[in-house]
């Protein structure tokens, strides 16, 4: 399948590693200084400029293009880029990612597919809860539980130099979908969900 990738941040780099290692044709819309994320083992093909610029999207080959997945970190830009997609080049699938969860129904109404990765997060911390997986790590599970995406300026600092309150207990990181213990040490990602607990009094 041919698909373009429009945003190679972190999210998007690694979605364009993972669909180019697939098999699929793969052409990755971002800024010149993010491409390096896509590592020297990518073969796709990458395309400078402003994703919602029709000319820039006909150069990645927006006409042929079988998909189309906007995946920047401006939700706008996002909802711009795939209705463009769909409305003007018909391409056959767009998805947008929208990270505000009271935008995404707004988004979805007007006839958009879109992912939120937030309510994602959200919808599997409570399964994870549900299935009482977190066990290992809390002891027991109570309503005390929470699980937050990390503040912008807390990204690439360790877990031991994050201000947490003295209430609060970071008790695990839900990372790649799998739940890992806090380990001091540990840097954060813009990805992960932190697992906090308030302290008992």
């Amino acid at each position: 399948m041919f698909v373009i990738v429009v945003g190679c941040g972190r999210l998007g780099s690694r979605l364009a590693r993972v669909l180019s290692e697939q098999g699929h044709d793969l052409v990755v819309i971002g800024q010149c200084e993010e491409f390096k994320r896509l590592g020297t083992g990518f073969d796709g093909v990458t395309v400078s400029g402003n994703p919602i610029d029709e000319d820039v999207l006909k150069k990645a080959g927006i006409e042929k293009a079988q998909a189309l997945v906007a995946v920047t970190a401006d939700d706008n830009i996002n909802a711009m880029a795939a209705q463009i997609a769909k409305a003007i080049f018909r391409v056959p699938m767009v998805l947008a990612r929208i990270s505000d969860p009271e935008r995404e129904e707004f988004f979805a109404h007007l006839g958009l597919n879109v992912v939120s990765p937030t309510n994602t997060g959200i919808n599997r911390i409570i399964k994870l809860l549900n299935e009482n997986r977190f066990t290992p790590f809390l002891g027991y599970i109570n309503t005390d539980v929470a699980g937050i995406n990390p503040l912008p300026e807390w990204i690439g600092r360790s877990l031991k130099d994050l201000p947490i309150p003295s209430d609060v207990r970071l008790v695990g990181i839900l990372r790649n979908e799998h739940l890992v213990p806090a380990d001091p040490k540990t840097v954060v990602d813009a990805a992960d969900v932190l697992i906090i607990r308030t302290r008992q009094k």
